[in-house]
């Protein structure tokens, strides 16, 4: 696997998109629109992935490269935004001396924003000068131990420097800070070789193969392969039936492609194997039930999670961060799904009691109006439904249901004015 190919910080940018892609979070990964949109036609399967997504031929332009870094770490401080940017085209022009002068003044603006940090650190990986690229590695580190990002720089800075045993060290604390980091383990596998420690690497290529699976799969979805994605996911969980993420892959999967009863059975098999996520079973089990048109079982499974949600599990283990942010998710999101359950069996009492309840606990989310909007709509009380649009709109400007409704309910009273007025 070669470790420095189109620049390190290119390389560094796929690999923690990659990451992103599985759901960890801002220390994971630094994300791009042009990475998340990778086609499954560019790459091929298992670990050869990895190798194709480094071969250096994507490039990250200095807008990309931003757009990233924010996305994952917030905006840059306004004092050094210009200047980094600045620097981040003066690095893609190659004009290195002065992008590592803009860098150095970027940090002074911005001393605690760790990006501009990994582009100084990544530009001096690319010179060769290794060592003072560990060197900023290390002001990261210590201001942030768990920052993914410079503990892989840091990994590939020692593999360049034909120190395995230390490259090993520094993939290794990656993986402890994230142990579902696939690229990870695909790496500190390509060190373990070098070593010649071949029983660790094999080790390592098959959790970073298990760990790829979701992405593959993903990829073949986006591609329209989706009879070989769900035989590829069903193989997986055969192979692997105790892992929560291919369990959540292959339930994605089947209800991105309407197969309700079988998504539902999958609800059921995964809340036995994983008792922590109970509630997130019974909101997807609400969803198949309910796009069977069967409201009825889907707000019972909502009222089940609603329960559920009152009593917080102890998420333990590799799965655990997982399942708090899908618990989370739930936490937030069941009373309207409730409401929108009982909007579509036309209980409209029920629905309104929950979105009105929506409301009390978010009242600055605009969805919680929206869905009331169209409860309103839907059993025939327009004047309330357009107050609730509005409100949603006002919560944000860019809601098109809200926009939509609007519209809608606007044109409606103006063509029953027109047609009073024709009757007089």
């Amino acid at each position: 696997m070669v470790r420095f190919p189109g620049g390190l910080l290119d390389r560094s940018l796929i690999l923690t998109a990659l990451a992103l892609s599985f759901g960890l979070g801002a220390h994971s990964a630094v994300a791009s629109p042009q990475t998340m949109q990778l086609k499954s036609s560019d790459i091929s399967g298992g670990l050869d992935t990895f190798a194709s997504m480094l071969s250096g031929k994507h490039h990250f332009s200095a807008e990309e490269k931003l757009f990233s870094y924010q996305h994952a770490s917030g905006p840059v401080p306004a004092g050094a935004r210009k200047i980094f940017l600045q620097g981040l085209q003066q690095h893609f022009d190659h004009n290195d001396k002065s992008a590592l002068n803009s860098f150095d003044q970027a940090i002074k603006a911005a001393p605690k924003y760790l990006p501009i940090y990994i582009e100084k650190a990544a530009l001096l990986a690319d010179l060769k000068q290794t060592k003072q690229a560990l060197s900023v590695c290390d002001q990261m580190l210590a201001m942030d131990w768990k920052y993914v990002p410079a503990l892989q720089l840091k990994a590939c800075c020692y593999a360049e420097l034909k120190d395995s045993d230390k490259s090993i060290d520094e993939w290794s604390k990656a993986i402890a800070v994230n142990p579902r980091d696939a690229v990870a383990y695909a790496q500190r596998a390509t060190e373990y070789e070098t070593s010649g420690k071949k029983e660790e690497a094999r080790r390592d290529k098959e959790e970073a193969q298990k760990l790829y699976l979701p992405q593959k799969v993903g990829l073949m979805m986006a591609d329209g392969r989706s009879s070989e994605a769900i035989d590829e996911i069903r193989q997986a969980v055969k192979k692997y039936p105790d892992d929560f993420e291919l369990r959540m892959t292959e339930l994605t999967v089947l209800m991105a492609q309407n197969q309700f009863s079988e998504a539902e059975q999958v609800c059921s098999e995964t809340a036995k194997n994983f008792p922590q996520a109970n509630a997130v079973m019974h909101c997807f089990q609400a969803k198949c039930n309910s796009s069977l048109s069967r409201y009825g079982k889907a707000a019972s499974n909502l009222s089940e999670a609603l329960a559920e949600v009152q009593h917080p599990p102890a998420f333990k283990g590799v799965y655990g961060p997982m399942q708090q942010h899908l618990f989370e998710r739930v936490q937030k999101t069941v009373l309207l799904e409730r409401a929108e359950v009982y909007r579509k069996a036309k209980q409209f009492d029920k629905a309104l009691v929950d979105a009105s309840a929506y409301i009390l606990l978010h009242p600055d989310y605009g969805s919680g109006y929206d869905e009331r909007a169209s409860i309103n709509e839907t059993s025939g009380d327009k004047k309330k439904a357009l107050e609730d649009y509005k409100r949603a709109s006002e919560r944000d400007q860019h809601d098109a249901r809200a926009k939509e409704g609007i519209d809608r309910l606007q044109s409606d009273s103006a063509g029953n004015k027109t047609s009073r007025a024709k009757v007089k």
